[in-house]
């Protein structure tokens, strides 16, 4: 994925929805932990999370695509995950209606302390969580257009 592109329908609801891969270049010390969040923009007021997860060790430098849909995620350190409301835990895969682009926003953060709220959290809660311990992030907004012939065979509400 680059900045300003394209999301992959391999990350979407027309693919396989797994959650996509990033490299981490650098970030500030005294780093504690890293956080990654996915919202894509429905309007002026309405930016629903689609993905949460926090306190992966500041010493990685790659999280790689298909992280699974569990609480904790063990091949990052126990970093946990959040999930929509009244849903599962982890990455859900954008499935956008058909037709109109959707702007989709992945934030990598800094965070300056490890966060102590529990896996499940509800995604807007750990985002807010987040918020009140970055250091400093990186964002990339990437686009995606469904058509109607793709819509056809996978159609899930936007939640």
């Amino acid at each position: 994925m680059e900045n300003g592109g394209t999301l992959p329908a391999r990350y979407t609801c027309d693919g396989a929805g797994e959650s996509p891969p990033f490299e981490i270049r650098n970030h500030p010390d005294p780093t504690a932990a890293l956080a990654i969040t996915g919202e894509y923009d429905r309007g002026p007021i309405n930016e629903p999370v689609f993905w949460s997860i926090w306190n992966i060790p500041p010493e990685r430098t790659t999280i790689p695509a298909g992280i699974p849909r569990t609480p904790t995620v063990e091949t990052l350190g126990g970093a946990p995950q959040g999930r929509q409301r009244g849903g599962e835990v982890g990455y859900k895969a954008p499935c956008p209606p058909p037709g109109q682009p959707y702007e989709h926003r992945f934030q990598l953060y800094a965070l300056g302390e490890i966060l102590d709220i529990e896996a499940g959290t509800k995604h807007d809660d750990a985002v807010e969580a987040i918020g009140s311990s970055v250091l400093a992030s990186a964002r990339l907004t990437v686009t995606l257009q469904r058509s109607e012939r793709t819509s056809e065979r996978t159609t899930q509400p936007m939640e």
